[in-house]
């Protein structure tokens, strides 16, 4: 699932799309599925001026790094987070 969203107006670029989620069920996975599915949306996204695409990945999920840089992502921030309890 992937979105176009507009950026807050501190920045030059006014919107980006971010993908936010891609799954491929545990029997189909090694065959390149994930990765067309990715490039399918780059394509996409590209064919209507979009000139940014954002995605999250877990720091632990080595396997979506690797297919996210095999598509031409590279790391771009490091999100930190704390979690509070009440």
């Amino acid at each position: 699932m992937a979105t176009v969203e507009r950026e807050i107006p501190i920045y030059r670029l006014q919107e980006f799309a971010f993908i936010h989620d891609i799954w491929v069920e545990p029997e189909y996975r090694q065959n390149g599925i994930g990765r067309q599915m990715v490039m399918l949306s780059v394509e996409r996204f590209h064919q209507m001026g979009i000139k940014q695409i954002r995605l999250d990945t877990a720091v632990a999920n080595e396997a979506s790094r690797r297919l996210f840089a095999s598509c031409g992502f590279r790391l771009s921030i490091i999100e930190m987070l704390i979690e509070l309890s009440h």
